[in-house]
């Protein structure tokens, strides 16, 4: 999962606001998922769920980028948890 997201995370400033605050939002939830492991070892199912959803999203919203198709993801979707 990070391992996509680090490799098109340079803001070269040619993507959409709406690819970047996906990006941003994306990034807060695993960041978020990564604090509850190192404090605890453990995170809550609607942790992983939400890091997992928030990347999903963003990963689609990239690939619909490139192509004709349009993704339109729920940004409502990505502040719960």
């Amino acid at each position: 999962m990070v391992g996509r997201l680090a490799y098109v995370t340079a803001n070269t400033g040619l993507r959409t606001p709406e690819i970047e605050e996906t990006q941003q939002a994306a990034w807060v939830a695993i960041a978020e998922l990564a604090s509850a492991l190192e404090k605890e070892a453990f995170a809550p199912p609607d942790v992983w769920k939400a890091a997992l959803r928030a990347t999903e999203i963003w990963k689609e919203l990239q690939v619909g980028s490139r192509s004709p198709r349009s993704a339109s993801p729920d940004m409502a979707a990505l502040s719960q948890k």
